[in-house]
């Protein structure tokens, strides 16, 4: 087996930015960043969810008013993370 060759710390730090983040960054999934963002969006909206329902902020007999309230909450949130991704 031949030895490997060291590497500088530069062409170590390019090789690590080429390989795929996750297995969504392949090229087999042609549409990854839309079930990103979808999956963000669900996640973000649990977590309003639950932050206006632990501030008693979130009705559960209102069910309209609480589902308003967490959208207006969430969208935001997981607009801005979705928008940071991108940058990347």
């Amino acid at each position: 087996m031949p030895a490997k060759k060291k590497q500088s710390g530069e062409a170590a730090v390019r090789e690590i930015r080429r390989l795929p983040l996750c297995s969504h960054s392949s090229a087999q999934d042609p549409e990854p960043r839309k079930t990103n963002f979808l999956l963000r969006y669900l996640v973000t909206l649990l977590v309003a969810f639950l932050l206006l329902f632990l501030f008693d902020k979130a009705p559960l007999d209102e069910l309209v008013l609480t589902l308003t309230r967490t959208i207006l909450v969430a969208f935001p949130a997981s607009f801005a993370a979705t928008a940071v991704d991108f940058m990347k």
